[in-house]
């Protein structure tokens, strides 16, 4: 069906009115997608295809008595059915976008949706030929909506919306001619009544108002750069304040690090200054300590000599002669007595000594008997004294890894101090033997006993109770068999203490030769 062939017979100015309408109209709707295909905005499409049906709609309505003649009447009813459902789909989709009616009332949004949808079921009932029974309603509900819609922009322009005064004055007219035109076929109005939109008036009046659609549309695109532009100036605001935010948090953490390494820096040097005083001071200890040391070493081996001189003299002096009287010899056992003192002091002061010199597992161990030990140290004491020590020894070998001299030291301080706190008149007694893969010295005095309170402190070092001070003694004695036999990885402890006297037990583990199978 060629639709322009109708107008070959037309005037020249309408013809020309025409294809300068039909220009206008497609670089409309032409520049209205590329605004889309920008903005992605569903205006500007829906303004292209309101503008395209309405021309379309005008050609045909326009070219409707020719049309009539080229096809058949029924055909051509049947095209403006379906051309009219197109432009009142479009143009009922369109008004409610340009008007915003989703933000300035969502219950007349839904009610044009429900508009759109009926003229898409009369769109297809028409294509189906069924125009002649819809299309009355159809204009109807044409005329119904467009008069709410209008009344309803007429209702935003009271609010004081002048955002939407010149989309509407633009609608005025067009709504005007086509309301009279509805109103014409539901038969509201006489069919004289009418507007000739084919005149040059009205060419010019559709003129007038496609353009203010145009600038409405084109106000539109400017509102929506400028809300654009205004979103980046925001965001760009928002950006520049957090980064400045930031830059300030960034210096003030910046300075926070700075003064924490100069505090830092400072305690470093502090810390610095103090190890150096402190390793000067330790230096200068040390220095002391092992002059001290040295003077110890020296007097104490100084004092040997005389002492085993004198020593040697008592002994020869205790000999039986018939030209000493009978007081003689018990001031010899106490000369000897006092040297004795005086060498056991001589000799813990020289273990001590080599005990702070040591370091842990440097000892020279060596694999020796108990049983040796014990005589070894009952030489070294006097013949009253010797006399007066019972000794109960196993007959198997008990055999340790010892250090033989610092072990002797630790038996002859318990074998002594059991002596000294004893009465003369009354024997101690030592007993040796192995159990769960060590080896036992219990010796046992006959003293009056340790207090509970004093029982862990006896240990200490120069610690003296208050119930031994007539007793004469340096306070070593304990400590020094303690340290020496935990250095071996054995004890020394205080195994019962009451008023008939105390026992103390030597604890030294056995070597891979002495060591108890059966573990008793």
């Amino acid at each position: 069906m060629n639709l322009f062939a109708v107008f070959a017979s037309a005037p020249q100015l309408q013809g020309a009115l025409f294809h300068a309408h039909m220009g206008v109209v497609l670089a409309m709707a032409t520049m209205s997608l590329v605004f889309w295909l920008w903005l992605h905005d569903r205006l500007y499409p829906l303004f292209s295809a309101f503008i395209v049906s309405g021309l379309a709609l005008t050609v045909v309505r326009d070219a409707l008595p020719n049309l009539a003649h080229i096809e058949s009447e029924q055909r051509a009813a049947q095209t403006l059915a379906v051309v009219q459902c197109v432009f009142n789909v479009f143009s009922t989709a369109f008004f409610a976008a340009l008007f915003e009616f989703r933000k300035n009332g969502v219950w007349a949004a839904r009610l044009f949706q429900a508009v759109v949808l009926l003229n898409l079921a009369s769109l297809a009932a028409s294509l189906c030929g069924y125009h002649a029974r819809v299309m009355p309603a159809t204009n109807t509900l044409a005329l119904v909506s467009t008069t709410f819609g209008f009344g309803f922009v007429v209702w935003m322009l009271a609010l004081r919306r002048w955002r939407y005064l010149l989309p509407a004055l633009a609608y005025a007219v067009p709504t005007f001619v086509g309301l009279m035109a509805l109103a014409r076929r539901v038969e509201l109005l006489p069919n004289e009544l009418h507007l000739d939109t084919g005149s040059p008036a009205g060419f010019a009046l559709k003129f007038v108002a496609l353009m203010m659609l145009g600038v409405a549309v084109a106000r539109r695109t400017r509102e929506a750069e400028a809300e654009s532009r205004r979103e980046r100036t925001r965001a760009l605001d928002i950006a520049l304040q957090a980064e400045a935010v930031l830059e300030r948090r960034v210096q003030a953490r910046t300075d926070e690090l700075a003064k924490s390494n100069q505090q830092l820096l400072t305690e470093v040097e502090q810390r610095r200054v103090l190890e150096r005083d402190l390793q000067q001071s330790l230096e200068a200890q040390q220095q002391v300590v092992a002059l001290q040391r040295q003077f110890v070493g020296t007097v104490s081996h100084e004092f040997r000599t005389p002492l085993a001189i004198i020593d040697a003299v008592a002994q020869s002096l205790a000999r039986p002669n018939a030209a000493t009287g009978a007081d003689f010899l018990p001031r010899v056992a106490k000369i000897r007595r006092a040297v004795n003192r005086l060498s056991t002091l001589l000799t813990n002061v020289l273990a001590e000594e080599r005990l702070n010199t040591t370091l842990p597992g440097s000892l020279r161990t060596e694999a020796v008997d108990v049983r040796d030990l014990v005589g070894e140290s009952s030489t070294l004491l006097t013949a009253q004294d010797a006399g007066r020590l019972r000794v109960q020894l196993p007959d198997a070998p008990v055999m340790i890894a010892a250090d033989r001299t610092l072990v002797d030291i630790v038996l002859l301080n318990l074998i002594q101090n059991a002596l000294k706190y004893s009465p003369v008149e009354r024997p101690v007694s030592l007993a040796v033997h192995a159990a769960a893969g060590c080896a036992h010295v219990d010796v046992q005095d006959q003293g009056p006993g340790i207090a509970p309170e004093e029982r862990e402190r006896i240990f200490g070092k120069f610690h003296r109770s208050e119930g031994s001070a007539s007793v004469p003694g340096t306070g070593l004695g304990l400590y020094l068999a303690r340290e020496i036999a935990r250095q071996h990885g054995g004890d020394v402890t205080l195994l019962d203490s009451s008023a008939a006297g105390s026992v103390f037990r030597l604890t030294m583990p056995l070597s891979a030769a002495g060591a108890d199978p059966d573990g008793a």
